[in-house]
């Protein structure tokens, strides 16, 4: 590669201008600018911004987590679907505009049902501040404690908003009140 002179002009005091001449290799990059398709495929980053994408954590047999929650005797598989009720059919569902790893983990079931199976939160109601929930992916295991239990509006999704720091955020349907939403944070 031949060196080419370059020279900067730099000024001092009193306007004197003192070329600087330095000899540099000049090279040319040809530069593919990646299609929508193409554009994550090589990038090794797990977690941005607080956000981790459910396919970095999901386990071979395609759930993205399991959670337990000792208190109430749960351990189940966590789905991510493009339908949010066909993903509780199988186990807890996994809200897709939440993280899946890093960050605030948006997480979502039935508390009863018309057949009995599949209310994986029946007894959500129970736990209290201080209970212990644990999460894990194919990244790891988290273990969590239960902070705020509120009852809110079923058009409040406030609490699934990005987090700079890690919790889980469980919400459920309240029996008899169509428009409530029991939520759990942890």
């Amino acid at each position: 590669m031949p060196f080419h002179a370059i020279y900067i002009p730099l000024l001092f005091a009193a306007n004197r201008v003192i070329m600087l001449c330095v000899k540099a290799s000049i090279l040319v990059y040809q530069v593919h600018a990646p299609t929508p398709d193409t554009v994550w495929e090589s990038d090794s980053v797990v977690t941005w911004n607080a956000f981790t994408l459910p396919e970095m954590v999901a386990f071979e047999a395609g759930n993205v987590g399991v959670l337990s929650i000792p208190r109430i005797g749960l351990d189940v598989n966590v789905y991510q679907t493009e339908d949010q009720m066909e993903a509780m059919d199988h186990g807890v569902a996994h809200f897709k505009s939440t993280s899946a790893w890093d960050g605030n983990i948006g997480l979502s079931a039935h508390n009863r049902t018309a057949s009995g199976q599949g209310e994986f939160f029946r007894d959500l109601h129970l736990l209290v501040v201080g209970d212990t929930l644990i999460y894990q992916t194919a990244l790891g295991m988290r273990e969590y404690r239960v902070t705020t239990i509120h009852n809110i509006s079923d058009e409040d999704w406030s609490y699934l908003f990005r987090t700079a720091d890690n919790r889980l955020t469980l919400i459920t349907c309240i029996d008899n009140h169509p428009d409530r939403r029991l939520m759990v944070q942890a």
